[in-house]
């Protein structure tokens, strides 16, 4: 766990972005997300590369992976949009348990979820990011919405799903949809939906949901690909990639 230091970033805001047919991904909607809440804190589970953490403007961001592999130059730039950038190199459930004072003080105004791409993780995460969210914060997920069933085969990590499947069946996400689906049918006090697009963009936030699923935690842990594939649209909320917008308001 080594925490760096930046210089300070100007506060280069983008106000909502109109509808213009640029592509949404979970980029440009983690980066909506922390251009209009007051608390421009950043926490990213599931940072590996940095492809998406080295992108993101923010004045606080807090790096999360059991193993990162960020090159330095990407490293460097990294830090240059943000006032304080701080790595921890351990799992998400160790940084939780050793965090609490940092997250009660800083609170998190976005959060995305990209770590491990099981069911269980990805809702323990969310879960575990709720109570340090700010009243008007938003938690961002990825890989909600696979798109075959190779993609959504449940494994315990990465490697088991490479090791398990076809040579040329590399993309994963796993079966972080049943989390989606269990916020849905357990949590009243959030909005809940997936963007259909990117891989599948779960956006989370505070309120009363569009409606809830009538289903029990066992009856979602024992659903498969099929079940998803039969009734996608009302178990995910799946959404169009510019019902985001509306959402942001």
């Amino acid at each position: 766990m080594d925490p760096q230091g930046a210089d300070a970033a100007p506060d280069n805001r983008q106000q909502t972005p109109a509808s213009d047919g640029e592509r949404v991904n979970r980029i440009r909607v983690v980066q909506a997300c922390l251009d209009k809440v007051q608390n421009r804190t950043y926490l990213e589970i599931g940072v590996s590369t940095g492809s998406c953490f080295s992108k993101i403007r923010a004045s606080t961001k807090y790096a999360v992976d059991p193993e990162f592999k960020i090159p330095e130059r990407r490293r460097r730039d990294t830090e240059k949009l943000a006032d304080k950038t701080s790595y921890f190199e351990v799992t998400s459930d160790a940084f939780f348990a050793s965090n609490r004072g940092l997250l009660e003080s800083s609170r998190i105004g976005v959060a995305l979820v990209d770590g491990l791409h099981t069911y269980k993780q990805s809702l323990h995460d969310v879960l575990n990011i709720l109570p340090y969210l700010d009243d008007d914060g938003f938690i961002v997920m990825h890989d909600c919405r696979p798109r075959f069933a190779s993609e959504a085969r449940p494994a315990a990590n990465h490697g088991e799903f490479m090791r398990t499947g076809k040579w040329w069946e590399i993309a994963w996400t796993g079966d972080v949809w049943k989390a989606v689906v269990e916020l849905r049918a357990t949590r009243s006090d959030l909005r809940v939906a997936v963007l259909d697009c990117d891989c599948g963009v779960g956006i989370i936030r505070r309120g009363k949901p569009d409606d809830m699923l009538a289903l029990k935690p066992e009856a979602i842990a024992a659903m498969t690909y099929q079940d998803l594939v039969k009734d996608k649209q009302h178990l995910l909320n799946l959404r169009k990639p510019d019902y985001f917008w509306s959402f942001l308001l």
